[in-house]
């Protein structure tokens, strides 16, 4: 993999290592965090242009708010524990649950929506050993994750806004084009079908039979330097269209 390896100018540039106290996280030098903060500031301002607004969701939830989610039998049971009495606890391996609560907590009506938020959230996955790679593939990362609630009806205006942000930060980032790719029913799903098959509509144009047990994703994906399609762990471009989300 030689040079091509993001690992091997992240250590020679002192941007960031791996070592044995912490095998499955990133330690961040200082030169590695000026692009860090710089980056983080720059897609803030971004999102704050497009009406984002800030949430802190939490680090630690509860295992009922998990069952909630419809995805404890696959991505929750991997996580990592916390004992508390009769109520166990975990860290979270996603936010957008979290982001779901905050939404509740407010009397909320049709002219309200929608509401979008926004979070660079911390999160934790037991990724297994032999997908782990470097900051690419972590068991802890921040991610910058956003969500937007609103009704069914807008369906067609959170697509056609889908595009722009990713297009402009890949502008300016000196990125080219990206694919976007489709995936809709999964064989365990949640939430009503008929809501799935009109937002599949809108989303067309991509490939069927893959999505999230609460909702469909639109991906973008990039070839790296090895010329491998991914779409990473932090996150390319997703616009996921909801369709049961926990409460």
């Amino acid at each position: 993999m030689g040079e091509v390896d993001h690992r091997v100018p992240g250590k020679k540039l002192d941007l960031f290592y791996r070592q044995d106290e912490s095998p499955v996280a990133i330690l961040g030098c200082r030169r590695g965090m000026i692009p860090y903060r710089i980056v983080g500031g720059y897609i803030h301002v971004r999102m704050r242009q497009v009406g984002f607004s800030d949430a802190w969701p939490p680090r630690i939830i509860s295992c009922s708010l998990r069952k909630r989610s419809g995805r404890f039998e696959t991505l929750w049971i991997p996580m990592f524990p916390i004992e508390d009495d009769s109520n166990p606890h975990g860290l979270k391996p996603m936010s957008c649950p979290c982001r779901v609560q905050i939404f509740k907590k407010g009397a909320r009506s049709h002219p309200d929506l929608p509401i979008r938020y926004s979070a660079f959230g911390a999160v934790h996955r037991a990724e297994p050993s032999g997908v782990r790679h470097g900051p690419m593939r972590a068991r802890a990362f921040t991610q910058d994750d956003a969500q937007v609630l609103r009704t069914p009806d807008r369906i067609e205006a959170k697509v056609a806004r889908f595009g722009v942000l990713p297009r402009t930060i890949h502008a300016d980032s000196g990125f080219g084009e990206f694919d976007v790719t489709l995936s809709t029913k999964p064989a365990v799903r949640a939430g009503d079908d008929g809501v799935r098959d009109r937002a599949a509509v809108v989303l067309t144009e991509g490939t069927a039979g893959g999505g999230t047990i609460e909702g469909m994703v639109s991906a973008g994906e990039r070839s790296d330097a090895l010329a491998l399609e991914r779409t990473f762990q932090r996150g390319l471009e997703t616009a996921r269209e909801s369709i049961a989300l926990p409460g």
